[in-house]
């Protein structure tokens, strides 16, 4: 009777387990990186993710992502929550310039990998994929190395505002392009650009009336 209490052993830990253990392993490996090394914590979160991509051979791929699913998408969450707050727009009012340059750069970086994986015999809606995803200048690194060095000012500024646009570009066009591969035919490829353009037109109706409710309520209360 006793023993029907006891976890059955050898323990099995599920995908949840395993996300906190690569949270804790990699914030111990990035506060030792800085104070050891003095290199940026990032190195060590890095290393910690290198580490259990080897070790984790065992591991259910598609387990994990179901259990830690709720866990992912609450990050990027508060990733892109965060570098939309940190954006200013007016910045592209005043220099429409930056507008195009980050077009520029993302159009580049598209068609130097999507060339590359083509003439490496990858097919072509395959290779276009990847090379949307490589479109993105990941927002978390830029946050996280602007605030470990305190950095602030005009470069740093534009550096998040083309990051905040290269990772809007990216999801836009893998969306699209899964929403191809996902196609059947002609028209199943239209249904499948209609129903993005209906998710992004909703994403930004509810943003904007987010952000008109947020600045209401600033001037409205102080909160000091």
């Amino acid at each position: 009777m006793i023993h029907s209490y006891l976890p059955a052993w050898p323990l099995h830990p599920d995908g949840v387990f395993w996300v906190g253990a690569a949270l804790v392993l990699a914030t111990l490996t990035g506060e030792s990186v800085f104070r050891f090394l003095k290199w940026p914590r990032l190195m060590g979160y890095a290393g910690a993710g290198m580490i259990l991509a080897a070790g984790g051979a065992g591991l259910n791929v598609y387990d994990l992502q179901n259990s830690a699913r709720a866990i992912v998408d609450t990050a990027l969450a508060v990733l892109l929550f965060e570098i939309g707050h940190r954006v200013n727009l007016r910045w592209l009012r005043a220099n429409p310039a930056l507008l195009g340059m980050s077009l520029l750069e993302s159009a580049l970086g598209f068609a130097a990998v999507w060339l590359t994986l083509t003439l490496l015999g990858f097919a072509a809606l395959q290779a276009a994929i990847v090379a949307g995803v490589l479109m993105a200048t990941s927002p978390a690194v830029v946050l996280r190395i602007s605030s470990e060095f305190r950095a602030n000012g005009q470069v740093t500024e534009r550096l998040l505002l083309l990051s905040a646009l290269n990772t809007f570009y990216a999801l836009l066009v893998c969306s699209l392009l899964l929403g191809m591969m996902d196609a059947d035919g002609p028209q199943g490829a239209a249904a499948s650009a209609l129903h993005l353009l209906y998710l992004l037109g909703g994403s930004v109706l509810a943003a904007a009336l987010l952000a008109w409710a947020v600045n209401w309520v600033e001037r409205h209360f102080d909160f000091r």
